[in-house]
């Protein structure tokens, strides 16, 4: 990308782990539409976690990691909450796209294999690499959508899978925070600056302060 004395200063490693990630998740496997972006984007930045872990241990991957959950909770703080799977193609290339799908695959790789399996470079004795596995090669060269995805996880056995399966976690109980297509994010309301001092002169809460 550049020269090896700039490369010390700004490393591509991040920019080429990312992009590589997309010829498999991308290209290999293209998200259906705009709404499943994610599988797209978070995909490529949870790639780059793992060859973080691969390349520098597993500290600097939950380092990383921890850096992906800080920057979507300060967008679904400071700006917006939206669902992951989303309609609006103007506002999908943000924090909840990117970092947060790295997020949640974590939390994926953490519910199927457990805090060891996710404490070392990515292996495909992992359940969790298996079912992505599985999700390439049956949707290799074609499109395919969140459900997708998560059906190979809910049919490996032995595992509790009802909060995760495409009829719990990411089915009907979840379409109004992380799965619903909505046309616009929902901002965050703040209060005034007024009503603030009223309330930290009063010392309690006040129910008309919104």
């Amino acid at each position: 990308m550049h020269d090896a004395r700039a490369d010390q200063d700004y490393p591509s490693t991040n920019l080429v782990s990312h992009e590589l990630g997309q010829h498999w998740f991308g290209d290999y496997v293209q998200g259906r539409d705009w709404a499943n972006i994610w599988l797209n984007e978070g995909f490529a930045t949870y790639l780059e976690a793992l060859y973080t872990q691969h390349q520098e241990g597993n500290d600097a991957y939950r380092f990383a990691i921890y850096n992906d959950q800080l920057a979507e909770q300060q967008e679904d703080r400071d700006s917006y909450r939206r669902p992951i799977v989303y309609t609006d193609a103007m506002d999908m290339f943000d924090r909840t796209t990117h970092e947060k799908g790295a997020a949640v695959l974590d939390m994926l790789r953490y519910l199927l294999d457990g805090a060891e399996a996710a404490s070392h470079p990515a292996s495909q004795n992992e359940l969790f690499f298996q079912a992505l596995r599985h999700y390439l090669i049956e949707h290799r060269a074609q499109s395919a959508d969140t459900a997708d995805l998560i059906e190979p996880c809910g049919q490996l056995p032995g595992k509790n899978w009802v909060g995760f399966s495409t009829n719990g976690y990411f089915g009907p109980d979840v379409r109004t925070t992380w799965l619903r297509p909505a046309t616009t994010p929902q901002p965050r309301r703040r209060r005034s600056a007024s009503c603030k001092s009223k309330q930290a002169i009063e010392k309690r809460p006040s129910s008309t302060c919104r």
